[in-house]
Protein backbone atom coordinates (compact mmCIF):
# COMPACT_ATOMS: atom_id res chain seq x y z
CA UNK A 1 0.00 0.00 0.00
CA UNK A 2 2.95 2.46 0.97
CA UNK A 3 4.46 1.73 -1.96
CA UNK A 4 0.94 2.91 -4.03
CA UNK A 5 0.74 6.01 -1.96
CA UNK A 6 4.51 7.16 -2.79
CA UNK A 7 4.45 6.05 -6.37
CA UNK A 8 7.28 8.12 -8.39
CA UNK A 9 8.40 9.57 -5.17
CA UNK A 10 10.96 7.35 -3.80
CA UNK A 11 13.07 4.88 -5.97
CA UNK A 12 12.43 0.85 -4.51
CA UNK A 13 16.15 0.81 -3.04
CA UNK A 14 14.70 3.86 -0.68
CA UNK A 15 11.67 2.57 0.31
CA UNK A 16 13.06 -1.07 1.18
CA UNK A 17 15.95 0.74 2.96
CA UNK A 18 13.13 2.68 5.05
CA UNK A 19 11.46 -0.48 5.72
CA UNK A 20 14.28 -2.34 7.01
CA UNK A 21 14.94 0.99 9.43
CA UNK A 22 12.01 0.76 10.64
CA UNK A 23 11.76 -3.00 11.23
CA UNK A 24 15.20 -2.55 13.45
CA UNK A 25 14.06 0.50 15.33
CA UNK A 26 10.96 -1.83 15.99
CA UNK A 27 13.64 -4.98 17.17
CA UNK A 28 11.95 -6.58 14.19
CA UNK A 29 8.98 -7.24 16.72
CA UNK A 30 5.43 -7.03 15.03
CA UNK A 31 3.67 -9.85 17.12
CA UNK A 32 0.93 -8.44 18.83
CA UNK A 33 -1.30 -10.62 21.75
CA UNK A 34 -5.06 -10.24 21.20
CA UNK A 35 -6.53 -9.34 24.68
CA UNK A 36 -9.18 -12.30 24.07
CA UNK A 37 -6.21 -14.73 24.45
CA UNK A 38 -4.88 -13.19 27.39
CA UNK A 39 -8.61 -12.83 28.47
CA UNK A 40 -8.69 -17.14 27.82
CA UNK A 41 -5.83 -17.84 29.51
CA UNK A 42 -6.98 -15.73 33.15
CA UNK A 43 -10.46 -17.54 32.65
CA UNK A 44 -8.58 -20.66 32.78
CA UNK A 45 -6.56 -20.02 35.77
CA UNK A 46 -9.56 -18.38 37.73
CA UNK A 47 -11.78 -21.25 36.93
CA UNK A 48 -14.52 -18.86 35.90
CA UNK A 49 -18.16 -20.09 35.07
CA UNK A 50 -19.78 -19.41 31.89
CA UNK A 51 -21.43 -16.39 32.88
CA UNK A 52 -18.13 -14.64 33.81
CA UNK A 53 -16.72 -15.44 30.98
CA UNK A 54 -19.03 -13.88 29.06
CA UNK A 55 -19.58 -10.73 31.13
CA UNK A 56 -15.81 -10.38 30.55
CA UNK A 57 -15.72 -10.41 27.13
CA UNK A 58 -18.61 -8.10 26.89
CA UNK A 59 -16.76 -5.76 29.43
CA UNK A 60 -13.67 -6.23 27.12
CA UNK A 61 -15.55 -5.70 23.80
CA UNK A 62 -16.83 -2.62 24.71
CA UNK A 63 -13.66 -1.26 25.57
CA UNK A 64 -11.67 -2.80 22.34
CA UNK A 65 -14.33 -0.14 20.06
CA UNK A 66 -13.63 3.00 22.47
CA UNK A 67 -11.26 5.44 21.90
CA UNK A 68 -10.40 6.73 25.71
CA UNK A 69 -9.40 2.33 26.18
CA UNK A 70 -6.53 2.68 23.38
CA UNK A 71 -4.54 3.49 26.76
CA UNK A 72 -4.12 0.18 28.27
CA UNK A 73 -2.36 -2.84 27.34
CA UNK A 74 -3.82 -6.01 26.01
CA UNK A 75 -2.95 -7.55 29.35
CA UNK A 76 -4.81 -4.95 31.42
CA UNK A 77 -8.29 -4.85 29.18
CA UNK A 78 -8.12 -8.91 29.70
CA UNK A 79 -7.53 -8.68 33.93
CA UNK A 80 -10.19 -5.30 33.95
CA UNK A 81 -12.36 -6.81 32.33
CA UNK A 82 -12.76 -9.81 34.58
CA UNK A 83 -11.71 -8.06 37.54
CA UNK A 84 -15.16 -6.19 37.02
CA UNK A 85 -16.72 -9.23 35.80
CA UNK A 86 -16.05 -10.94 39.03
CA UNK A 87 -16.64 -8.09 41.51
CA UNK A 88 -20.01 -7.35 40.19
CA UNK A 89 -21.01 -11.61 39.47
CA UNK A 90 -19.93 -11.85 43.06
CA UNK A 91 -21.72 -8.95 44.90
CA UNK A 92 -24.58 -9.92 42.92
CA UNK A 93 -24.79 -13.73 43.99
CA UNK A 94 -23.77 -12.95 47.36
CA UNK A 95 -24.12 -8.98 48.38
CA UNK A 96 -20.59 -8.75 49.36
CA UNK A 97 -17.41 -8.87 47.68
CA UNK A 98 -16.25 -12.18 48.15
CA UNK A 99 -16.68 -15.80 47.17
CA UNK A 100 -17.51 -18.05 50.00
CA UNK A 101 -14.02 -19.66 51.77
CA UNK A 102 -12.56 -16.08 51.39
CA UNK A 103 -12.10 -15.69 48.50
CA UNK A 104 -11.81 -12.28 46.81
CA UNK A 105 -13.02 -11.45 43.08
CA UNK A 106 -9.13 -10.57 42.15
CA UNK A 107 -6.54 -13.32 43.41
CA UNK A 108 -3.08 -13.61 44.41
CA UNK A 109 -2.96 -16.11 41.57
CA UNK A 110 -4.46 -13.71 39.16
CA UNK A 111 -2.36 -10.91 40.21
CA UNK A 112 0.86 -12.85 40.18
CA UNK A 113 -0.37 -14.35 36.47
CA UNK A 114 -1.66 -10.91 34.95
CA UNK A 115 1.12 -8.88 36.89
CA UNK A 116 -1.56 -6.12 37.68
CA UNK A 117 -2.83 -5.63 41.65
CA UNK A 118 -6.36 -4.81 41.73
CA UNK A 119 -5.28 -1.49 42.23
CA UNK A 120 -3.22 -1.15 39.34
CA UNK A 121 -6.57 -2.17 37.15
CA UNK A 122 -9.01 0.39 38.96
CA UNK A 123 -8.57 2.91 35.87
CA UNK A 124 -9.28 0.36 32.96
CA UNK A 125 -12.33 -1.00 35.34
CA UNK A 126 -13.39 2.72 35.74
CA UNK A 127 -13.35 3.07 31.75
CA UNK A 128 -15.45 -0.28 31.24
CA UNK A 129 -17.73 0.49 34.52
CA UNK A 130 -18.15 4.11 32.14
CA UNK A 131 -19.06 1.98 29.06
CA UNK A 132 -20.97 -0.80 30.42
CA UNK A 133 -23.05 1.83 32.45
CA UNK A 134 -23.92 4.01 28.96
CA UNK A 135 -23.94 1.65 26.35
CA UNK A 136 -27.98 2.14 26.04
CA UNK A 137 -27.14 5.48 24.42
CA UNK A 138 -23.81 5.07 22.93
CA UNK A 139 -23.03 3.65 19.63
CA UNK A 140 -21.99 0.76 21.40
CA UNK A 141 -25.96 -0.40 21.19
CA UNK A 142 -24.33 -3.95 18.55
CA UNK A 143 -22.31 -5.42 21.27
CA UNK A 144 -25.33 -4.63 23.99
CA UNK A 145 -27.58 -6.75 20.68
CA UNK A 146 -24.75 -9.38 20.43
CA UNK A 147 -24.32 -10.11 24.43
CA UNK A 148 -28.04 -9.95 24.87
CA UNK A 149 -28.39 -13.10 22.74
CA UNK A 150 -29.36 -16.20 24.64
CA UNK A 151 -25.96 -17.89 23.42
CA UNK A 152 -23.99 -15.32 25.79
CA UNK A 153 -26.32 -15.83 27.89
CA UNK A 154 -27.87 -12.14 27.63
CA UNK A 155 -24.92 -11.04 29.71
CA UNK A 156 -25.38 -7.50 28.64
CA UNK A 157 -29.07 -7.74 30.02
CA UNK A 158 -28.17 -9.65 33.43
CA UNK A 159 -29.68 -7.84 36.78
CA UNK A 160 -25.95 -8.07 37.98
CA UNK A 161 -25.00 -5.16 36.03
CA UNK A 162 -27.77 -2.77 37.25
CA UNK A 163 -27.81 -4.08 40.86
CA UNK A 164 -23.92 -3.72 41.39
CA UNK A 165 -22.81 -0.78 43.68
CA UNK A 166 -19.37 -1.81 42.48
CA UNK A 167 -20.05 -1.17 38.52
CA UNK A 168 -21.52 2.48 40.00
CA UNK A 169 -18.40 2.96 42.19
CA UNK A 170 -16.20 2.55 39.64
CA UNK A 171 -17.94 5.05 36.85
CA UNK A 172 -18.21 7.77 39.21
CA UNK A 173 -14.43 7.92 39.48
CA UNK A 174 -11.34 6.55 38.88
CA UNK A 175 -11.02 4.51 42.10
CA UNK A 176 -7.84 5.55 43.86
CA UNK A 177 -8.56 3.23 46.90
CA UNK A 178 -10.35 0.36 47.99
CA UNK A 179 -13.99 -0.41 46.63
CA UNK A 180 -16.80 0.46 49.26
Amino acid sequence: MLCYLMEHTYRKEQLLRMERLLLERLKFSLYYVQPLHLLQVLLHLSDACQEINFLSTYLMELSLSDVDSVTFGAMQLAAGALCLARHVMLEYRQGVMSIGDGETAWTDTLSYYSSYSERLLYRCMHRMSSLVLGVQSSRLRSSYAKFSAPAWLGVSQCPALDASRFLKFCAVDVCDGAPP
